[in-house]
């Protein structure tokens, strides 16, 4: 009887580890949907990524950080996505929050969305002096507006959600160029106003395989600028142990990240910036 449960147990397994296996041969099977050449900006070391046992080497797919409620996810978005934004409006007082919608987020690496993104800060900083001169703000405000804009121009990720949709040969069609825009798999819900938001994206955490392992470390390992006082306290450390990315400073590696034919990434090459 053990016997049987043993190889029942043995045979569930092999079987796992083949459809596993079949999918990532069929996601990278023929052209890539995708082909970013991204940077430690948008691409840092995920948090958390080596504890205990766990030896593995993960990046954290990061986005612009005003892009998690673009204004493009409206009722009229939500509604093409499933949701029923008009029974919010009609029963407003009884209405409970819906369930989440899965659909495909369209990402686009340093674009026009990206410029705009950059330049509302620019303008909206150019208007501060006037409302610090008025009592309406502070000078400490401007000051941290001024540091913030060096700050996402330097180091902020570039990447930004620009449409959502069900199908995503859909939205191939509207996106022709592989090496700018990704479509990825999401999890969309809806605020109360209503307006939705990119609450996670399902294939953010990104493996990367050992033998990307010494470019990566020899990047990570380099002290960020302007930390030179502190590298001296980090002689003969795990460099693994400093490798975590500041968001202040330039990027130190670039990375080739592909997408298949299930819009799931992997990493093609990853190599070290001057």
């Amino acid at each position: 009887m053990k016997r049987a449960g043993l190889l029942w147990a043995l045979g569930l397994l092999v079987l796992v580890n083949g459809a596993v296996l079949a999918g990532a041969a069929w996601n990278r099977a023929g052209a890539p949907d995708a082909e970013l050449l991204l940077t430690e900006r948008e691409l840092p070391l995920a948090y958390n990524w080596r504890s205990g046992e766990n030896s593995g080497v993960r990046l954290a797919l990061t986005l612009a950080r005003e892009a998690g409620s673009p204004r493009w996810l409206d009722e009229g978005k939500l509604r093409e996505l499933g949701f029923e934004p008009q029974r919010f409006v009609r029963e407003a007082a009884r209405y409970k929050t819906p369930l989440p919608r899965r659909a495909y987020v369209v990402l686009e690496f340093d674009g026009p969305a990206w410029a705009a993104l950059v330049e509302e800060r620019v303008e909206a900083l150019a208007r501060m002096p006037a409302l610090v001169e008025a009592g309406k703000q502070t000078a400490e405000q401007l000051r941290h507006a001024e540091r913030e804009l060096a700050r996402v121009r330097v180091a902020g990720s570039r990447l930004v959600p620009v449409d959502a949709g069900k199908e995503p040969a859909a939205l191939r069609e509207r996106y022709p160029d592989r090496s700018r825009y990704a479509i990825v798999p999401a999890e969309i819900r809806m605020l109360s106003h209503p307006q939705g938001y990119i609450s996670r994206l399902l294939t953010r955490s990104i493996h990367v395989p050992a033998p990307f392992h010494p470019a990566l470390q020899a990047a990570t390992a380099r002290p960020h600028a302007g930390d030179a006082a502190s590298d001296a306290g980090r002689k003969g450390a795990d460099p693994w142990q400093v490798a975590a990315y500041d968001y202040r400073s330039p990027p130190r590696y670039a990375v080739s990240l592909r997408y298949g034919q299930r819009n799931e990434p992997w990493i093609e090459d990853i190599r070290v910036l001057p």
